[in-house]
């Protein structure tokens, strides 16, 4: 397609740093950066296909030079703040290791974030002062020292990965480079998360299959059961939020998956660290989460 016949935005996105071309395919638009660039979410150069333009062009203006690398020159990673407990206080937790990260991880498909909206359990009292504080860097470490901090836990410890926040991404393509090195610096724990991030952008689903094969369960989050069998059929673990006033603790959905309310929300003095059936349980089993917190009635109107 000649620039006469490109639209606007592509010949935008042509013009940017690192871009070696832009074509119409049937796939969608297809960009592909020039060898020695790359983004934080796409190592080594490479080529994104999208419908979108508005997001090929998010995906690609912070494109930088890897030789010499500079990555910290425009932020990513390197900017993020991440925040380790090493014994959380927190009466439903349990005593065990939690992290937060800085809000700039979340997902932006996420349901719950304040733009699509709200509900997110987090930006209730007191953990969110406390969420504000890593994101504004009052508080936390950068990437690598806590990395650093999660090997030197002791082995076999207890681990929830992000009270607050999701799994390090770049307009909602998970980072391969933050995958590996995170995922390595946990093996060593019982560790899980969870993820709202889509399952359908990018490399996301084979760095989540990833990270659960290494041991350390990601579990995908959603919304309602069409949802999560879908994550289950591809072959992940996955969590659904309910109504509060759900009275069934455990019930089939049409897939035939069996989804449990959480014990630690339906059982007194049950905690995570009791329970810990978000770190290992049977493939076929959902585990359903009470809507709470100050946003429950904003987070229930997202649930199918």
């Amino acid at each position: 397609m000649n620039n006469a016949r490109m639209p606007r935005a592509a010949l935008v996105i042509r013009s940017l740093p690192g871009v070696e071309s832009l074509e119409r395919e049937e796939d969608g638009w297809c960009c592909r950066l020039a060898h020695g660039w790359t983004t934080d979410a796409l190592e080594g150069g490479g080529t994104i296909i999208d419908r979108s333009l508005a997001m090929i062009h998010a995906y690609v203006r912070d494109a930088y030079q890897t030789v010499p690398a500079a990555p910290a020159a425009h932020g990513g990673l390197s900017a993020v703040r991440f925040h380790l407990t090493t014994r959380s206080t927190n009466a439903k937790t349990g005593p065990m290791a939690v992290s937060t990260s800085s809000r700039v991880t979340c997902s932006p498909v996420c349901p719950f974030l304040p733009q699509n909206g709200g509900g997110c359990y987090a930006q209730s009292y007191p953990l969110n002062l406390h969420w504000l504080k890593v994101t504004n860097a009052e508080r936390g470490v950068g990437f690598k020292e806590f990395c650093a901090q999660l090997r030197s836990l002791p082995a076999n410890s207890k681990f929830r990965h992000n009270q607050a926040g999701d799994l390090y991404h770049n307009n909602g393509r998970i980072s391969r480079t933050f995958v590996k090195e995170l995922t390595s610096s946990v093996r060593h724990l019982r560790a899980f998360t969870y993820t709202h991030h889509s399952l359908t952008m990018g490399e996301n689903l084979s760095l989540i299959k990833y990270m659960n094969r290494q041991g350390f369960t990601v579990n995908v989050s959603t919304e309602s059961e069409a949802a999560a069998d879908s994550a289950i059929a591809a072959g992940l673990p996955a969590v659904m939020v309910v109504k509060s006033d759900e009275t069934r603790q455990s019930w089939r959905t049409p897939a035939g998956n069996m989804v449990l309310v959480c014990p630690a929300q339906r059982i007194e003095d049950k905690t995570c660290a009791d329970c810990m059936l978000c770190h290992k349980r049977g493939c076929k089993v959902i585990i359903g989460f009470l809507a709470h917190g100050t946003g429950k009635r904003k987070a229930e109107a997202s649930l199918v």
